[in-house]
């Protein structure tokens, strides 16, 4: 079945930037004329794209205008409200977490240049170009001097005095290693840095490795074909080193506008955070036309943990977008605790909170929201909401759980207490979790439970009361179901019943408990039968297969604490 779209893109300096789909040519060009009725807008242009299924056959571009825009306001920094650690030296001020920082601050101007802060910070022309910004730089260092200055208890003064010394320092660096020839990135980014550490250098050779990057990157003047080239750079690149490199660099892209380009049309935030979260996992499935190319190697980077600096940025971003006052549905306030179970289990690891503290910081600012109270009463009442909120009291434990790590956790412990208590309430399994769950979901999600509880700062008593009560949940409900007996059924051949009696043992759906103790008795006993090893291999005719058969299976036992081979 065919149908068609209309894709429309406004142009940023000198490239397109998709901004929206429309379903006919009508209410595209409506839509068109809309945008091109601010006077700050530098063109649009209308892609008609038609489909056959799922499949984009043919682009065809209907409309263009592009005009001159003279844009007289002043550059200015956005508004952030906490900055980076203290960088002490020029190489921790050219760092990730300055960069990201520098990245928030300076968006604005950032996306103006189609640059990213490493670019900038790497090249002295770009450099000299953003200190001819009237008050930019300045502004910005007088932010983040006050922010840090604030949180460290120090004087404003001295900090702005030391920020803009690294900035000198900054400006002097690029300046010499301008002056340099250095070596194409067509031998891949590790080999380039390998050459420059064997020769002499005006700088260390990560600096000039990312100067000769930065110059590379300075001509791809669109987002999305940065993101490519450097996909393509880490894809290829055997030094883990390099890949930290580039990784950070990779951040710093993602930290721009192009993750708009990357989403497509969201329908809500909800929506919106879904899809940074599945894409800092490797599980992005796009919807914008064109944006397949640029997934797809994110996605496989992301899935084989290539890209922790850029996953962090990721992550840091979901967590401002959760803490602020913007709806997670903008239509219809009834649904936006659906949209919140939604986004939960991405927040979710095996072991607890996908940041600790600081998600469970994120999900209470959300809350506090739409608490009336105002200081320490609106505090202790968001952190109830939170748990409220929850799809599941087992949900509300670990929210908990992260929540005792954070420095406000001391004023809200008797709100935190009192909703732990009210776990010792549940009587079955099933009530700790939701409704219908299969029995490995039951388990696993009470698993996790106890396990955040293990690592959490909650008070000792109250902490070990709950995980004991939790653990004997799962034991009764393992009893009740009959889990045992109806892995090691008596008519499944021995060696396929103590494959899967030890594989349930390691498979982490039972904590540390008597749950697990009861499993691996179980599985000891039969593995302590007469003739286990003969039994075990009854059936394989050719001894080598019987051999490595049972010599996989002892690797297996003595992988496994609570088990002897």
């Amino acid at each position: 079945m065919s149908h068609t779209s209309y894709d429309i893109h406004i142009r940023l300096r000198d490239h397109w930037v998709f901004e929206d789909t429309r379903e006919t040519e009508l209410m595209a060009r409506n839509a068109a004329a809309r945008l091109l009725a601010d006077p700050s807008c530098a063109g649009v242009r209308i892609i008609r794209n038609f489909h056959i299924g799922s499949r984009l056959v043919r682009e065809t571009e209907i409309f263009q205008e592009i005009r001159e825009v003279q844009d007289s306001r002043p550059e200015r920094i956005n508004d952030i409200d906490e900055a980076s650690p203290l960088c002490h030296d020029a190489d921790t001020f050219a760092g990730p977490d300055s960069r990201h920082l520098m990245g928030r601050l300076f968006r604005s101007y950032l996306n103006s240049i189609t640059a990213t802060p490493t670019e900038v910070m790497h090249s002295h022309r770009e450099l000299l170009r953003m200190q001819d910004k009237g008050q930019l730089i300045w502004s910005g260092i007088g932010r983040v001097a006050e922010l840090q200055a604030a949180r460290a208890g120090g004087d404003g003064r001295e900090r702005r005095a030391a920020l803009s010394g690294f900035v000198d320092d900054l400006s002097r660096r690029a300046h010499a290693a301008a002056q340099l020839r250095l070596p194409p990135l067509e031998a891949g980014f590790g080999a380039l840095r390998a050459t420059l550490a064997g020769q002499d250098g005006p700088d260390t050779p990560d600096y000039l490795a990312l100067t000769a990057l930065s110059r590379h990157l300075l001509d791809t003047r669109s987002w999305a074909a940065k993101l490519q080239t450097l996909c393509r750079l880490i894809t290829d690149e055997p030094d883990p080193h390099a890949v930290a490199l580039l990784d950070g660099v990779v951040a710093d892209v993602l930290g721009t506008d192009v993750i708009q380009e990357l989403l497509g049309p969201q329908p809500t935030l909800g929506s919106a955070l879904c899809g940074m979260l599945d894409l800092a996992r490797g599980r992005f499935q796009p919807r914008a036309p064109g944006a397949q190319a640029l997934a797809e190697p994110l996605n496989a980077l992301f899935a084989q943990r290539r890209l922790p600096a850029s996953r962090r940025c990721l992550i840091l971003r979901v967590h401002r977008q959760l803490r602020s006052a913007q709806p997670l549905h903008p239509r219809d306030p009834a649904e936006e605790r659906g949209e919140f179970h939604r986004l939960l289990p991405r927040l979710l690891t095996p072991s607890g909170l996908l940041e600790g503290a600081v998600t469970a910081e994120a999900i209470t600012q959300r809350f506090a929201r739409g608490v009336e109270q105002g200081g320490r009463a609106g505090r202790l009442g968001a952190v109830r909401a939170a748990f409220a909120a929850m799809p599941e009291p087992g949900h509300g434990v670990v929210y908990l759980s992260a929540l005792s790590h954070s420095a406000e956790a001391p004023a809200l412990m008797e709100a935190m207490l009192d909703l732990l208590g009210q776990v010792a309430t549940i009587r079955t399994l099933p009530q700790l979790g939701q409704p219908g769950q299969p029995a490995n979901e039951r388990m696993a999600g009470a698993a996790r439970a106890v396990r955040a509880l293990a690592a959490s700062a909650l008070p000792t008593r109250a902490r070990d009361s709950a995980m004991q009560h939790i653990d004997d949940l799962i034991e009764n409900f393992v009893i009740a179901e009959r889990i045992l007996e109806r892995i090691d059924q008596s008519a499944v051949h021995v060696r396929e019943r103590a494959q899967k009696l030890v594989r349930f043992c390691g498979s982490g759906l039972l904590p540390e408990g008597k749950a697990l103790r009861r499993a691996r008795a179980h599985s000891l006993a039969l593995l302590r039968q007469p003739n286990f090893n003969e039994r075990f291999i009854e059936g394989l005719t050719d001894p080598g297969e019987a051999e490595a058969a049972l010599r996989d299976f002892h690797h297996q036992l003595q992988s496994q604490p609570g088990f002897i081979s």
